[in-house]
């Protein structure tokens, strides 16, 4: 075998020319523009795979224009509708257990731990300060990791 000849024909093999500046502008705008397509279509079908999820979350972003007291019973209302579709027998607990129930739905300590104690026999008492802008950031932390 003659390697001489061999490395003669690779003597004609060049790298590419250096592409100009507008064509890698334009390769890295084409790229962009793809990956936010890209992105646009993850979103857009896990949301439609989580019909459960997606509904709740509309429904607590109508309520954000409800007074503070109307808007907890319209994310009690909510939650109610998430374990009534998970089991319809779940969204007819009380107290307590309800609270548990939510954790347990949630995976979390939420309800019977922290904030989320107000969605229990609490709910049905009047109170003058409610806090539902912090009951509402947590509820779409929940409801977004919701696989349903």
């Amino acid at each position: 075998m003659d390697h001489a000849e061999t490395i003669a024909k690779l003597r004609d093999i060049h790298l590419p020319p250096a592409q100009d500046f507008t064509t890698t502008i334009i390769l890295s705008i084409l790229g962009c523009i793809s990956a936010i397509i890209l992105y646009k279509i993850i979103i857009y079908y896990s949301f439609s795979s989580y019909p459960i999820r997606s509904a709740a979350l509309r429904a607590l972003k109508n309520s954000r224009l409800l007074n503070s007291s109307e808007r907890l019973a319209a994310q009690s209302r909510i939650l109610r509708e998430v374990a009534h579709s998970i089991d319809h027998k779940l969204s007819f607990q009380k107290d307590d257990a309800w609270l548990e129930q939510l954790d347990r739905i949630f995976a979390t300590n939420f309800f019977t731990k922290r904030e989320g104690k107000i969605y229990g026999e609490t709910l049905y008492q009047k109170a003058t300060h409610l806090p539902v802008d912090i009951l509402d950031k947590e509820l779409v932390n929940l409801l977004s990791a919701f696989k349903k």
